[in-house]
């Protein structure tokens, strides 16, 4: 995995943090941000549809909070299983329901612990403390809590086996 993190021009020892989407307001996007403890951060993403704003005002945020070297801003990727891939764990932060959370299913399917904002099909997808962990929308704190345990609880949201599939397949 240091190899493919290398190749991605991701730091190769830190726990990696992925989010990934369109960077609008309601994907939740700063709430991960302000809840980051000692992970790094990645990104994943673009701002469509006039959404620049917003995702100026996450660089500019990283910066006030004095995180930017921790937090990794990348643009819409095709091949989201390579960055899937080489992630610790995979959030789903959004601030509002989400009628189906495509991207759990991704990352449960490439074999990565999700944490997820309750809501929408949520818990109708995840069994919270079995293969994912579903926190409150929009509260920081317990977002923070959830992706600092991972690394000492791995087995609170222990995915399924990694799935033979091909996600770049299935967009």
């Amino acid at each position: 995995m240091h190899r493919r993190r290398a190749a991605l021009e991701l730091p190769t020892n830190a726990f990696l943090v992925g989010l990934f989407g369109r960077f609008n307001a309601w994907k939740g996007r700063h709430v991960e941000r302000d809840a980051i403890a000692r992970a790094h951060l990645v990104l994943v993403g673009d701002a469509l549809f006039g959404e620049t704003d917003h995702a100026e005002g996450l660089r500019a945020q990283a910066k006030a909070l004095g995180i930017e070297e921790r937090v990794n801003f990348v643009d819409f990727q095709h091949d989201v299983a390579s960055w899937m891939n080489v992630m610790d764990v995979v959030v789903h932060a959004c601030t509002q329901p989400e009628p189906f959370g495509l991207l759990i299913i991704e990352a449960m399917v490439a074999g990565k612990p999700v944490v997820a904002s309750n809501g929408g099909a949520v818990p109708e997808i995840l069994k919270d403390r079995e293969d994912g962990l579903i926190v409150e929308p929009a509260n920081a704190q317990a977002l923070a809590d959830a992706t600092s345990t991972l690394p000492r609880e791995p087995e609170l949201a222990s995915p399924p086996p990694k799935a033979d599939v091909n996600l770049a397949t299935h967009r």
